[in-house]
């Protein structure tokens, strides 16, 4: 996903490393929660697996590596849409190259 954001020029830096103590305040902010929950609040405690799927006779469409592969593609389509979303304003860091 950074890979695809950097290409487009909304982020920098592709690298991917830990929230520091800005952003966890930042984030913190934006989820109107403290610093100290947002790890908890942006991953909860998810324990979903598709094996459940595969009892009921549900098989997937693609396999789990699809993400990656996919993944360009989703990063252009969520960036087009939030582009084009007239109520939302201008989009200036939308800038593919």
């Amino acid at each position: 996903m950074a890979k695809a954001l950097k290409v487009r020029n909304v982020i920098t830096d592709e690298r991917v490393v830990p929230a520091d103590e800005t952003a966890l305040g930042k984030m913190a902010h934006g989820l109107g929660t403290e610093s100290s929950l947002v790890q908890m609040r942006l991953a909860g405690k998810c324990t979903f697996t598709a094996k459940h799927g595969a009892q009921l006779g549900w098989k997937p469409q693609f396999p789990p590596e699809h993400i990656f592969e996919a993944a360009d593609d989703e990063v252009e389509l969520i960036l087009q849409t939030l582009h084009s979303d007239a109520s939302s304003g201008d989009k200036p860091w939308y800038k593919k190259e």
